[in-house]
């Protein structure tokens, strides 16, 4: 039985030196787990934020925004009037204060016309009459002064004054508490505490005659002027004692204790290890107030996309980055998302850090390792298409040099081609059955490999029953000329004759001859193809003219016709090699001086192959 000649090279020639067209359902795979990585990152970090898992740590990254941020400057109305320690030393007076003191401060306040005074002092407890009544009236003769007090009943009303209607003195009674975040830290202040308004917002109230709207949120970030001692401050002591004229005029003037022995202490957003005095964390608050607070929180939506695009942006740029420059540009985004957050911050806006960069970075994770199982195992079936046409030992160092697609890039090399094919091979497809055609030609092309990678060359292609190799790429080799002519020498002194033994033991009484064209010069190598085939080629003058060689021996009685361009190129004179004369070559101007093998050489002369295969 027989078959067509054409029909036949058509399926073996598609033997190329390629990947294969399983290569993009290979990456659609990996890239819906990549995704689905993702997707279970961004879940995960969904469940944990609707949980508040990470809330105590992301109220910490408001903190150092705030010392990223810097001073700031407090309004101009701002002073504070502290009960401290040099207070004590001047006024010589046990705490607490017999309340007429209180009254004096008032009275020298109201005389410069403030805009309110703020007493984050607590007098609910009755003392000596006579001073009681002392403060009340000094109360009701400066008019604008709001009173604190953490006590508050069903109604909304205080104890202050035992209980006495504010009112009816022109002041209001403002609650002096302030809810802590996790771990005692004081960020946010509220509108009001079981229905009385906090000592800020009633402060704001009075000093500008205006109700505060409130958005509903309950709560808002107070914003920090900056650390302890932030906003203006004098002593009690010295504000009693003050004859300067129009020092508190128009002024929101804060008046509470900041001695250490009095305990009124908290932590801030911007306290930094220290401790906030109660009247100057009021002092922020009231600013807070006062500029319609200008410090918000993002929108939920808005965090929940922030999150959702962060946590899926890993998948959707590994399907356009090599994964040696996914881990950089994942850090390159964090870096760019906590500019833009800090830049937001100082703009007024709150956005969530935690959240969406651990989504960011858990997504990371499972796309790189995703990524890098897909890079290895595509790694390892690019190594089993190299490893049947380029050396055992060469074929790590080819794949280093290839890029993330696995594709080798252009290189330039001066190298040599070497073209080979069975000479009568014809008549053998036209009068065998194809499992005896297909057997003999994969005996011969593997012969014919063998010789080739035993020589440290590239199996390039199977053209039908020739084979095209190169020496000096897809690696440099210096020697690549004396190499392709040791391995021509050893297909005509040895692998011919094993071959044709291989077909006498096999029963065969056909006898084969090869013929082989070698020519050096550039070679212009690299792969080409598509995404789903790629094919390592290697192209120049060098591998037409030896193409040209190997098609000379059909009307020659020689096996090999070597180009002088590799002669030249030899490390040592070949002494089997003997001039061949001049031939004309199709696509070259001047006739191509040729060499071929002395017959009557010894088959080991040149350099021999062992030492070529090293």
């Amino acid at each position: 039985m027989s078959i067509d000649r054409q029909e036949y090279l058509r399926t073996v020639s598609d033997n190329r030196f390629s990947f294969g067209s399983s290569r993009s359902a290979i990456e659609r795979i990996f890239r819906t787990l990549t995704l689905a990585a993702a997707l279970i990152a961004v879940a995960l970090l969904l469940g944990a934020r609707f949980g508040g898992v990470l809330d105590e740590a992301e109220l910490a990254t408001v903190d150092t925004r705030f010392d990223l941020r810097g001073q700031t400057t407090p309004p101009a109305e701002l002073l504070i009037v502290a009960i401290d320690d040099q207070t004590f030393v001047e006024l010589d007076l046990q705490w607490p204060f017999p309340r007429r003191e209180h009254a004096r401060l008032i009275d020298r306040i109201a005389a410069d016309g403030p805009a309110v005074i703020v007493y984050d002092v607590q007098f609910t407890e009755p003392t000596d009459p006579f001073d009681d009544n002392k403060l009340i009236n000094a109360v009701a003769e400066a008019g604008s002064v709001v009173l604190a007090t953490t006590e508050v009943d069903e109604e909304g009303r205080t104890g202050i004054f035992g209980g006495l209607p504010l009112a009816e003195l022109g002041a209001r009674g403002g609650s002096a508490l302030f809810a802590s975040d996790p771990g005692g830290v004081v960020r946010k202040i509220s509108y009001d505490v079981e229905r009385l308004p906090t000592i800020a917002v009633a402060a704001v109230e009075t000093a500008t005659g205006r109700a505060v709207p409130r958005d509903g949120s309950g709560e808002e970030w107070i914003d920090f002027h900056g650390s302890p001692g932030s906003v203006p401050t004098i002593s009690f002591s010295e504000a009693l004692e003050s004859s300067e004229a129009g020092l508190f005029s128009d002024r929101i003037v804060v008046v509470g204790a900041s001695a250490p022995t009095l305990k009124d202490l908290h932590t801030t957003s911007t306290s930094s290890g220290e401790f906030m005095s109660g009247p100057e964390l009021e002092a922020h608050a009231i600013s807070t107030v006062l500029r319609d607070f200008p410090l918000r929180s993002s929108p939920r939506a808005v965090d929940i996309a922030l999150l959702i695009v962060l946590g899926l942006l890993p998948a959707l740029l590994a399907r356009g980055l090599a994964l040696r420059w996914l881990v950089p540009a994942v850090v390159l985004l964090i870096l760019a998302y906590l500019i833009a957050v800090q830049l937001a911050f100082n703009s007024g806006v709150v956005l969530p850090v935690l959240y969406p960069l651990v989504a960011l970075a858990l997504a990371t994770v499972g796309v790189v390792g995703v990524t890098a199982t897909a890079a290895r195992l595509e790694r390892e079936r690019a190594r089993a298409a190299f490893a049947r046409f380029v050396p055992a030992d060469v074929v790590d160092e080819v794949l280093l040099e290839a890029d993330g697609d696995l594709r080798l890039g252009g290189v330039e090399l001066d190298g040599t081609a070497l073209f080979v094919d069975l000479r009568a091979f014809t008549p053998f497809v036209e009068t065998h059955g194809p499992e005896d055609v297909l057997r003999v030609l994969n005996q011969y092309l593997e012969t014919a490999s063998n010789a080739i990678h035993a020589h440290g060359g590239t199996v390039v292609s199977f053209q039908g029953d020739g084979v095209m190799g190169v020496f000096g790429a897809p690696l440099a080799q210096s020697d690549h000329a004396d190499r392709a002519v040791a391995c021509a020498r050893s297909l005509v002194s040895e692998g011919l004759p094993t071959f044709n033994s291989w077909l006498h033991a096999e029963g065969f009484d056909e006898r084969f001859n090869v013929g082989i064209g070698l020519a050096s010069g550039t070679l212009r190598s690299g792969n080409v193809g598509s995404q789903d085939r790629v094919e390592y080629a290697a192209i120049g003058d060098a591998t037409n003219t030896a193409a040209r060689l190997q098609a000379l021996t059909r009307d020659t009685d020689v096996q090999a016709l070597i180009a002088a361009s590799v002669v030249e190129r030899l490390s040592s004179p070949a002494p089997d090699l003997v001039d061949a004369g001049e031939r004309s070559v199709r696509g070259k101007a001047e006739p191509v001086q040729l060499f071929t093998f002395d017959p009557g050489a010894s088959a080991g002369g040149g350099l021999a192959a062992s030492t070529l295969a090293e």
